[in-house]
């Protein structure tokens, strides 16, 4: 188990990926800078030169591999041009208000995970993705870690978290998200209620919430998409998605959810191999 900014993640899952993926890098001396961020990434005759840091420093390199969200990185870290022009046309995945709540007791009956359907499905998820990007009566997930990792709450004590689709920050830009917080904060323990739950709200002893503004902040999701963030309509999933080499910088490439082949931790990993077998090449 970890603390982050006050709430209880289980270590497991993409964490221990990560993990390891780190360890194995180290022990082929790979050298890791964190809370580095990129603020450029420097570009020359139709090749990149390196990168610069947020402190000014510039870092040559033969080869940059960018697995920041792609989007962000062209519009961000790149020269602006006809890709940046194309990617910011494509569509984008929906965004994600999420409760994490630590509570005081167990809550009895609730599984690792859960999907919470409201009356009218259609018409709630169309407002997320065709409406104004919040629902009357959303469609929620919920997830107890507590299930799965033991260490992930005190013993009698449960982890919580709440997953809420709305629009991504493009689709609901004069949001209140502070007033869409409380609005479906509400709405989660009303039907929680009706689901067995009548008092969840009192045996919450502390509330973390994550907002679109908070995934693009923190993560440099582009519109806080948070699942990608490009979708995955016919014309963005495998080949038609972005490539994981540049088409006109040769030595930048890129790995992660939205480039080829998809999101998701699977596909983000085979995302790294395929990325990792180009490199390979370009120095053969």
């Amino acid at each position: 188990m970890e603390l982050t900014d006050g709430v209880w993640f289980p270590r497991g899952g993409m964490n221990a990926v990560s993990e390891r993926l780190e360890a194995i890098a180290i022990e082929n001396g790979v050298e890791f800078r964190y809370k580095s961020p990129v603020t450029q990434i420097r570009t020359g005759n139709k090749k990149v030169e390196g990168v610069i840091l947020g402190d000014g420093t510039f870092h040559s390199a033969d080869v940059v591999i960018a697995n920041a969200d792609l989007p962000y990185v062209y519009q961000e870290l790149l020269p602006r041009g006809r890709e940046y022009n194309r990617i910011k046309r494509m569509g984008y995945t929906c965004s994600a208000l999420v409760f994490h709540w630590g509570m005081d007791t167990v809550l009895p009956g609730l599984e690792q995970h859960n999907i919470y359907v409201s009356s009218d499905f259609k018409k709630n998820i169309e407002a997320v993705f065709k409406g104004n990007g919040l629902s009357e009566e959303p469609n929620f997930y919920v997830h107890s870690s507590a299930r799965g990792d033991k260490s992930s709450a005190p013993e009698g004590e449960d982890s919580i978290s709440v997953i809420v689709p709305v629009g991504h920050i493009k689709d609901v830009e004069d949001c209140d998200w502070e007033d869409a917080r409380n609005k479906l904060r509400g709405q989660v323990l009303k039907r929680m209620a009706t689901e067995g739950y009548p008092d969840l709200e009192k045996h919450i002893k502390f509330e973390k919430v994550y907002t679109p503004v908070t995934w693009q902040n923190m993560f440099s999701l582009s519109r806080g998409a948070t699942f990608g963030s490009l979708n995955h309509n016919l014309l963005q999933m495998g080949y038609f998605r972005p490539h994981n080499r540049h088409d006109t910088y040769g030595n930048l490439f890129f790995a992660g959810g939205s480039t080829h082949p998809g999101n998701g931790v699977p596909l983000a990993l085979i995302s790294a191999k395929l990325t990792a077998e180009k490199v390979i090449r370009y120095f053969t």
